[in-house]
């Protein structure tokens, strides 16, 4: 390693490049000289490495028929949002047949019900049913779970896992206990021994408070919200507080969620999204009565949030022709797999991608294939049309922007500039009941999608 700086960089490059995924990570930890050529190296495997955003997977309130898929039509390596071919993937003890709905996404593969799917490259493994989670507590009657996916394709390109994480219903009558308790038994999956097992995580710190002293704060959209960022899952456990669990250690820690800053006549609860970007973990946060108020905080090294961003953006809403029935520059893949249960499969397949296809080509004619984050669709400011309710979808990973709903449009929201971008439109044909009918129209979770064309899963099927 001493010899190393006298090659070139090219040279050292053409070495690491037969590195394994994980030997190429730990090498970062050997010099500053070498971290430099293997950053380099990095940005070399760039059409591997899940270094872009590919698209936005939405499911919607009320609409359990499948999750739908908004992307940027690209001449590059394309990714489809239908996952329809996974559904053969069911474990025989499943009794049912799910339909393919995203529970969670980390670094490129998306969780479903039944498996866990890459959808660059097509390929998914089978997931055995999952266990129910230890109760919180003896006098605890109801609580739910939910599933979260640890990817890193650096460190481990052909593995993964999953664990359950429960959520407690603060209305529920119960004796007063401490949560999360010193030691968080939960279940988790491992791919590398293809079965669930119980694994106990010790805590390291405070715990959060007590229940049902904990109250939390039901959310517009995203009501599923976690982060993988340096060996560590960030879970925002009922709009209460962060729980970052290390799997390679079994601990965990709360951080608390920012502290709130007044404005004038405030009122109401306020709402968190938690996210990753580009210098780590974010945290944006919304009062209901200020629903065009948008903060902004980042988590440094100290577990300090600092805040980056406080602005009311309703003075750069666009004022946007709502009537318009045409998409943006990207598409919305809208699939539903019950409308078309006792239909010829390939008849149904050959319509769809025909749309998608003359969709596409319409973009392609106004000479952009890929979509510029900085310059497409830029929006004048306007009056909104009284319109200032927005909802929040995720951040960019690699850019300091927010994505939001307005109406139903999807827009691109630049921290630095106050610069909106309009995307396309948010709600699929099927889930607008009449051409007047919103009522029901919402986002419940949204997953940014990075694509990852790295590793093959294990007993993958494709």
């Amino acid at each position: 390693m001493g010899q190393a700086p006298s090659l070139s960089d090219d040279a050292v490059a053409d070495v690491l490049r037969r590195l394994a995924p994980r030997d190429l990570a730990a090498s970062r930890r050997v010099c500053k000289t070498l971290r430099r050529v293997v950053d380099g190296h990095r940005l070399l495997r760039a059409d591997l490495l899940p270094l872009k955003l590919g698209g936005i997977f939405l499911n919607f309130f009320e609409l359990r028929s499948a999750t739908q898929f908004l992307s940027r039509p690209t001449t590059g390596a394309a990714v489809s949002g239908r996952l329809g071919y996974t559904l053969d993937a069911c474990h025989p003890d499943y009794d049912f047949q799910p339909v393919p709905y995203v529970l969670d996404h980390c670094n490129g593969l998306l969780l479903l019900h039944h498996c866990v799917v890459n959808p660059a490259t097509q390929q998914w493994a089978p997931l055995p049913p999952a266990p129910d989670p230890p109760k919180p507590a003896p006098s605890i009657k109801h609580f739910w779970k939910s599933r979260y996916l640890v990817f890193d394709p650096m460190l481990s390109p052909n593995h993964f896992d999953l664990l359950i994480m429960p959520e407690i219903s603060f209305m529920e009558e119960c004796e007063e206990f401490e949560w999360p308790p010193s030691t968080l038994i939960l279940p988790v999956f491992s791919s590398k021994i293809g079965s669930w097992e119980k694994k106990t995580f010790y805590g390291d710190g405070e715990a959060a408070g007590t229940v049902p002293g904990l109250v939390g704060v039901r959310l517009d959209c995203n009501e599923r919200q976690s982060v993988y960022w340096r060996g560590s899952l960030y879970i925002c456990c009922e709009n209460c507080f962060i729980l970052r669990i290390s799997l390679s250690d079994n601990s965990y820690r709360v951080i608390r969620l920012p502290t709130r800053l007044s404005l004038d006549d405030s009122q109401g609860d306020q709402q968190f999204y938690l996210g990753k970007s580009t210098k780590g973990i974010y945290c944006a946060s919304r009062i209901t009565s200020h629903k065009s108020h948008l903060q902004v905080w980042f988590l440094n090294d100290l577990n300090e949030w600092v805040l980056k961003h406080d602005k009311d953006i309703f003075p750069v809403q666009p004022n946007i022709d709502y009537g318009n029935p045409c998409d943006g520059p990207w598409i919305l893949q809208q699939f539903d797999y019950d409308e078309h249960a006792d239909e010829d499969d390939s008849v149904v397949e050959d319509n769809r991608e025909a749309v998608e296809k003359e969709k596409f080509e319409a973009i392609v004619k106004q000479g952009k294939f890929e979509w510029d984050s900085d310059n497409d669709n830029v929006l004048e400011p306007g009056s909104s049309c009284g319109r200032t309710g927005t909802c929040f979808l995720g951040f960019h990973p690699f850019k300091e922007v927010v994505f939001v709903t307005l109406w139903d449009r999807v827009l691109a929201y630049h921290l630095p500039s106050s610069k909106l971008q309009d995307l396309g439109k948010l709600f699929p044909e099927l889930y607008v009941d009449g051409p007047d009918t919103y009522w029901h129209t919402q986002v419940q979770e949204s997953f940014l999608y990075t694509p990852c064309w790295l590793g093959e899963l294990p007993e993958k099927l494709n």
